[in-house]
């Protein structure tokens, strides 16, 4: 059961910097006064959290 969770520490470490570089873009977006760019961010980030959980 350690062995596990020591893996996916270590997923989640390497894969952070993506998430939050994506993050990053997305919330980018949202400060654009468009409302496509809003809508497209929104969803987006909504698709992102829950393929990362």
């Amino acid at each position: 059961m350690t062995g596990l969770l020591l893996k996916d520490w270590k997923l989640l470490k390497n894969q952070g910097k993506y998430f939050l570089t994506v993050v990053l873009f997305a919330a980018m977006m949202l400060f654009i006064n468009s409302e496509e760019y809003t809508s497209f961010a929104t969803s987006y980030m909504t698709f992102l959290i829950t393929m990362i959980t």
